[in-house]
């Protein structure tokens, strides 16, 4: 079994968890499994949800589920038959907030296009001026 979640890295907000479930033996993807995960958030914060199929990926089980900032633990309990396993993860949602930070690195294709716009304006002016 492996956890994922999306988008990568998490921030505050709506998320997906998916769960992978495969067999021990051969490796392959289970289809026929029931589900359930848990997360337990910061501040007592607590989800429990069932895990359905994704339309995305039909590989995979998961849920949308919202997420606060703060270290979160999720434990995925897969029951087939008689047959039960838990598997648990931790992971970090980040402040949404710290998303804004990228802003500086945004903002450099607008200049380059920008400064090129006005290089060639100031070329066609001194072409013009040296032929009329």
């Amino acid at each position: 079994m492996a956890i994922f979640t999306a988008p990568e890295p998490v921030f505050a907000g709506r998320a997906d968890v998916s769960v992978l479930v495969q067999d021990r033996a051969s490796g392959e993807a289970l289809l026929d499994a029931d589900v359930t995960l848990e997360l337990l958030g910061p501040g007592g914060a607590r989800s429990v949800v069932i895990a359905g199929r994704h339309a995305r990926n039909r590989l995979f089980y998961g849920a949308e589920v919202e997420l606060v900032a703060g270290v979160w633990i999720a434990a995925a309990r897969v029951r087939r038959g008689a047959t039960e396993a838990v598997v648990r993860a931790s992971f970090e949602v980040r402040d949404s907030r710290r998303a804004a930070v990228a802003w500086p690195y945004l903002s450099i294709p607008p200049c380059a296009v920008v400064l090129y716009a006005a290089n060639r304006g100031l070329r066609n002016r001194e072409r013009k001026r040296r032929s009329g």
